[in-house]
C-alpha cells in the first residue's frame, strides 16, 4: 500500500460483476471507455478533448 494506508472500506461489499458484463455486452460496450450521450449516442474508446467538449457543449445546450 501507498504510504502504509490500509484501505479501511469493508471487503463483504456486493460486486455484481456478472450483471455488470452482461448489461455491458447487452449495450454494446465492446472497450473502455464507452460512453454514451442522454441521446443514446454511443462512443467507443478514449476521445480527444476537442471531441468531447463539443459534444457535452451540444448535449447541455438542448437540455
Amino acid at each position: 500500500m501507498f504510504k502504509r494506508v490500509e484501505p479501511t472500506a469493508p471487503t463483504d461489499c456486493e460486486n455484481p460483476i456478472d450483471e455488470l458484463v452482461a448489461l455491458g455486452k447487452q449495450l454494446g460496450a465492446t472497450s473502455t471507455p464507452t460512453w454514451f450521450l442522454p441521446n443514446g449516442e454511443k462512443y467507443l474508446g478514449a476521445q480527444p478533448m476537442s471531441v468531447v467538449v463539443p459534444l457535452l457543449d451540444a448535449t447541455a445546450r438542448r437540455r
